[in-house]
């Protein structure tokens, strides 16, 4: 730019001469003017430099003292001073508050359930072990009871021969059902995976922290808390059980006899009436089995966490003990959320919330819906002072202590 200036000068210099002047150019006129050109080209090539590097100094003099002002301020990442809050190793402090929400929910809904009546919570796993069980004492009073009609009639068979069809009718009732063997199993494997409270993360499964919170609200509503203790220590269901499977040990030990006796009176028989005898005698032992199978089933003897006849006896203890009660049946979703801000002059501050996502429903037995109901609840944050010399004047929003008898430690 500077060039294309120097030469329009010096065209219009020659173009202001006179003509006769321009035509008598010397050649020394040439060279001084050519060395003025680059005269003026240096002059302004330097004057550029001196600006460049000028601007480079202020630049560099800027950059330092914007450094030399960093260093003089604290970071402000949260790779701070240790001891400072980490919010994800302190994030279940948010669960402080989603806890208070189920001792809330748990006091509304114990307001709401009439006085007049007490309350099952509902488990599948206990309905279907209920039924399981009713299904184990029913089979042991039917086999019993068709036991000691096939002896009667047996007695009667081996004696006249027109009561072979009352017999054989006798042993197809001794019949044992597929189902209540399986029923026996199953209630082992009941106990052994979904009656145990797995986990006390009630992020995950709140369902026994509410229930807790129920019986600590209202214990003579609730007759039973849909998990836990269902009452083991108390025998007096497994003594009657067992009561029931002595008297069909008994039938069976009685109608083995009398398998004996008509087997012993074919030995003596001859022709039509021995063949007869030994039908009855091979029709009743191969019923027999099957009576012997269920008891085999039953493990009378057994009273680990396996054995289904004191299973059975839990479960029917939990059936008498809810006989009266409506069912209620809940959902209930808990979240807590630790927040935390940062300051780089007062450090780290944390803020706690709940959430809470409920709805319930009151059955009668039968299945019928009596009510329901659904609520939300979210706190409003709170602040965790940890600062504090005196924990308990600090906190005003109940997060150090809740309930029982902490406050007073």
């Amino acid at each position: 730019m500077v060039l294309r200036i120097l030469f329009f000068s010096f065209v219009s210099m020659l173009g202001g001469m006179p003509a006769a002047q321009a035509q008598l150019v010397t050649k020394d006129q040439v060279d001084a003017a050519k060395n003025a050109i680059d005269l003026r080209t240096y002059e302004a090539t330097a004057d550029l430099t001196v600006e460049k590097a000028a601007a480079e100094a202020r630049k560099a003099i800027a950059e330092a003292q914007k450094a030399e002002a960093a260093a003089q301020v604290p970071a402000t990442k949260t790779e701070a001073l240790a001891g400072s809050i980490d919010s994800k190793s302190f994030g279940a402090a948010g669960l402080v508050k989603a806890f208070d929400l189920a001792q809330s929910l748990a006091q509304t809904v114990c307001k709401d359930l009439p006085a007049t009546e007490t309350y099952a919570i509902y488990d599948a796993s206990h309905s279907a072990g209920v039924a399981q069980a009713r299904l184990v004492r029913d089979e042991i009073q039917r086999i019993t009871e068709n036991l000691r009609k096939a002896n009667a009639s047996l007695e009667q068979a081996a004696k006249a021969p027109s009561q072979d069809m009352k017999i054989m009718g006798a042993l197809v009732g001794i019949g044992v059902a597929t189902g209540a063997i399986k029923a026996m199993a199953d209630l082992a494997s009941l106990f052994k995976t979904n009656i145990s409270l797995a986990s006390a993360t009630y992020s995950d499964d709140p369902r026994a922290l509410f229930a807790s919170a129920l019986a600590e609200n209202c214990p003579s509503k609730i007759t039973s808390l849909g998990g836990g203790y269902m009452g083991e220590l108390d025998t007096t269901q497994y003594m009657a059980l067992k009561k029931s499977v002595i008297e069909l040990m008994d039938a069976r030990y009685a109608f083995s006899d009398r398998i004996s006796q008509v087997k012993r009176a074919a030995e003596k028989a001859k022709d039509a009436e021995k063949a007869r005898l030994d039908a009855l005698a091979a029709e009743s032992s191969s019923a027999l089995k099957q009576a012997d199978a269920f008891i085999e089933a039953l493990k009378p003897s057994d009273v680990s966490d396996k054995a289904p006849l004191y299973n059975a006896a839990r479960f029917l203890a939990l059936d008498e003990r809810t006989s009266t009660s409506k069912v209620l049946d809940f959902s209930l979703r808990l979240d807590g959320l630790a927040i935390t801000k940062e300051n780089i002059f007062t450090g780290q501050k944390l803020r706690l919330s709940g959430v809470a996502l409920f709805w319930y429903r009151l059955h009668n037995r039968d299945g019928s819906l009596i009510s329901a109901q659904t609520l939300r609840r979210i706190t409003q944050p709170v602040e965790v002072d940890f600062r504090s010399k005196n924990v308990k004047e600090a906190d005003k929003d109940g997060f150090w202590y809740s309930g029982g008898s902490a406050a007073a430690d």
